[in-house]
C-alpha cells in the first residue's frame, strides 16, 4: 500500500491532492472499519481518531451502538500554524514543524474539505482553537447522545 507511506497532505506528482488524500484514507478505512465492527461485536468502548476518519465512509448505522461523530477545525491559519509548533515540540522533533508549516495550504485544503464532508452528512464541527472549549463541546457532544438513548 505504497499510498500510506507519505503524509495525508502529500500528493503524487500528477494526483489532486484530495484525490490522493482519500485513496489513502480507502485504505485505512479498511482498518478502521475492522476495529469499529470488533469493538461493536464485543461491546467494547472505544475512540477512533485521526484525519483519515471521513464523515460519511464509516457506516454503522445498522450497528447495535452510540456513534459519535464530530470535526475539529481550526479556522485561524495564524493558530493553526502554531499547533504545529507544539506537535514537534511534543515529538522531540520527530514530527518537524517545518514539514508542516512548508505545506500549510494542503493540510488547511484537506480541512476545508472534511468540514464541507461533516456539513454535508449532519456531523457537529467544532472550533478547536480553545482545548477547553473543544473537550467540553465533545463530551457534552458525547452525553447527549447517551441521554438520547436512555429517553428511548
Amino acid at each position: 500500500m505504497p499510498s500510506i507511506h507519505r503524509s495525508s497532505f502529500d500528493a503524487p506528482p500528477g494526483q489532486p491532492l484530495v484525490e490522493a488524500f482519500l485513496d489513502q484514507t480507502k485504505e485505512v478505512h479498511v482498518a478502521v472499519e475492522a476495529a469499529v465492527s470488533r469493538a461493536i461485536l464485543e461491546g467494547w468502548s472505544m475512540v477512533v481518531e485521526g484525519v483519515h476518519v471521513v464523515p460519511g465512509m464509516l457506516d454503522v448505522s445498522a450497528a447495535d451502538a452510540t456513534v459519535v461523530e464530530c470535526v475539529l477545525t481550526i479556522e485561524d491559519e495564524a493558530t493553526h500554524a502554531e499547533h504545529f509548533w507544539v506537535r514537534d515540540a511534543a515529538s522531540g522533533g520527530e514530527r518537524p514543524v517545518n514539514k508542516y508549516l512548508d505545506r500549510l495550504d494542503h493540510i488547511r485544503r484537506l480541512q476545508e474539505y472534511l468540514v464541507e464532508r461533516a456539513r454535508d452528512y449532519g456531523v457537529p464541527v467544532f472550533e478547536n482553537s480553545n482545548k477547553s472549549k473543544t473537550i467540553g463541546a465533545v463530551i457534552e457532544l458525547v452525553l447527549g447522545s447517551e441521554a438520547e438513548l436512555e429517553t428511548v
